[in-house]
């Protein structure tokens, strides 16, 4: 089951931290729709989207996917072309996410875009990729409230009474969003990439309604904070506060993209248990579709398969799960001491 107490949320800490960034990025919000191409803006989100695991941002992002020619109608999948042409911005998206847009890790994913294209794009797809994170935590953070700590489920490192604060001061956002994605819907095949570039500085600019006040919020009280050792935090810290983060989405971690065009096609992949009972890759064909810029070695530990959890399966009943399916699956891995 895919609970929202297994994802990464803000706390207060790191809800001013983040909101610091995002109010001084705001105008690039804006901008970067019209500088990018809608892949290249969407590519990045569904990088983002991979790592924070919202709902909300999926099914956002798949409506603006398909009104992009992204994805087809019904089909969430990318052609592989696209994941081929496109494959630099999901991987920054992805990194971004996974480092929660800071260390060397996203330096070097920003030094490679400036390289391959320009400053200018670069700049645009670290702003998008913000975007993205402030879309993907308030739903995550929202949806904890009301799906765990609501429940008695109340996740590790997080506070009821902010996660309720949180959820009334910035709720009319999700629900703008939501309501966004629901209008989108309507609209039946695809859109002149002018009017898709439009729509992304919209949805922009409705959310500046809610980064600014808090950016503002966070830019007072980060002067206030006290850090363990005493001192204060500076305006743009370089460490983050988020409530704890499970195994599944520890810097190992990684999702490769496995291409079925029909059912009983073969991956070449064998898996099996290992002496923890951990299933693992024990055998990997080299002629392997694997759709990711990183490589699925044996000796990996498979965490999921399209987002739902393996624990308690055999390595039968993983293979079965995977024969079962067709079109993009995507498989979340673990890198071992031994792949590492």
């Amino acid at each position: 089951m895919d609970l929202a107490s297994d994802k990464k949320i803000w706390t207060f800490k790191s809800l001013m931290q983040d909101h610091v960034r995002f109010v001084i990025n705001v105008p690039l919000f804006f901008i970067s729709p019209f500088i990018l191409r809608p892949k290249q803006r969407l590519c990045i989100h569904k990088g983002v989207i991979n790592q924070n695991r919202c709902t909300l941002s999926t099914n956002l992002h798949y409506e603006l996917g398909r009104l992009a020619e992204l994805y087809e109608e019904n089909n969430d999948s990318m052609s592989i072309k696209d994941r081929y042409e496109f494959a630099d911005f999901i991987e920054f998206g992805d990194v971004f996410a996974k480092y929660n847009g800071r260390g060397d890790e996203v330096k070097s994913a920003f030094d490679s875009i400036k390289a391959k294209y320009s400053f200018i794009i670069a700049q645009c797809s670290l702003s998008t990729a913000l975007y993205m994170h402030w879309e993907t935590l308030l739903g995550n953070t929202i949806d904890s409230f009301f799906r765990s700590t609501c429940r008695g489920l109340k996740k590790e490192g997080s506070s009821a009474v902010f996660e309720a604060l949180f959820s009334i001061f910035l709720g009319p956002s999700m629900f703008a969003l939501a309501v966004t994605m629901v209008m989108l819907a309507t609209f039946k095949g695809t859109v002149p990439v002018v009017l898709n570039k439009i729509i992304g500085s919209l949805i922009s600019l409705m959310a500046s309604f809610s980064i600014v006040p808090v950016g503002i919020i966070g830019l007072i009280s980060l002067q206030f904070i006290q850090l363990p050792g005493g001192g204060h935090h500076e305006p743009l810290p370089s460490s983050f506060d988020y409530a704890p983060i499970p195994e599944a989405l520890s810097p190992n971690k990684f999702a490769v993209f496995l291409q079925k065009e029909f059912t009983r096609k073969r991956l070449g992949i064998t898996i099996s248990t290992d002496d923890n009972d951990s299933l693992i890759v024990s055998k990997l064909d080299p002629s392997s579709p694997i759709r990711s810029g990183t490589l699925l070695r044996e000796g990996d530990k498979i965490v999921s398969i399209n987002g739902v959890t393996l624990e308690g399966l055999t390595a039968l009943q993983v293979a079965k799960l995977i024969r079962k399916s067709k079109g993009e699956i995507r498989v979340d891995a673990l890198k071992t001491n031994s792949t590492a």
